[in-house]
């Protein structure tokens, strides 16, 4: 089966599915439809299928066609996140905490990708941006407003004024 499925991966990302669960939901549509039976199988997505189609559509959303920006949105949030840790000659997994700080373009809304601040203070969360916009080769001199939610860190901080 050929078919491309940016729909199921936009809509596994937006809920949190996993990527089992998504092939056995999708299977289960495509079996009521009658496109799978019992005697034809092919059509039977699995877990790969759809683990491929969500990082292909994430690529696809990071790309940005114009690379000029006329609004910058941004909100973070904090994830644990899984990192190994090196002791000697063995690695240990580690769960720690980590700042994300999500990126939207405007117009359009389309994301752009995500920056990772040190820290959660206002100025980490501006240099990881401007390092994120720089590394992406995204033109900032067109921008004419930035963006973000009501969050104590982000109201007033030093570095805008």
């Amino acid at each position: 089966m050929r078919l491309k499925l940016p729909a199921l991966a936009m809509a596994c990302d937006r809920t949190g599915i996993s990527d089992r669960s998504a092939a056995t939901i999708a299977s289960a549509i495509l079996q009521d439809v009658g496109i799978i039976s019992v005697d034809t199988k092919k059509n039977v997505i699995d877990r790969m299928k759809v683990r491929r189609e969500r990082e292909k559509k994430r690529i696809d959303l990071q790309k940005v066609k114009n690379k000029k920006l006329l609004g910058l949105y941004f909100d973070g949030r904090k994830d644990k996140t899984m990192v190994n840790h090196k002791e000697l000659t063995k690695y240990y997994r580690q769960i720690i905490t980590e700042e994300h700080i999500s990126l939207i373009q405007e117009p359009e809304s389309k994301y752009i990708g995500h920056a990772t601040p040190t820290n959660g203070s206002s100025l980490q969360i501006k240099n990881s941006i401007i390092n994120f916009l720089e590394t992406n080769n995204i033109v900032t001199s067109n921008i004419v407003a930035i963006g973000c939610d009501g969050t104590v860190v982000n109201k007033k901080p030093k570095w805008l004024t």
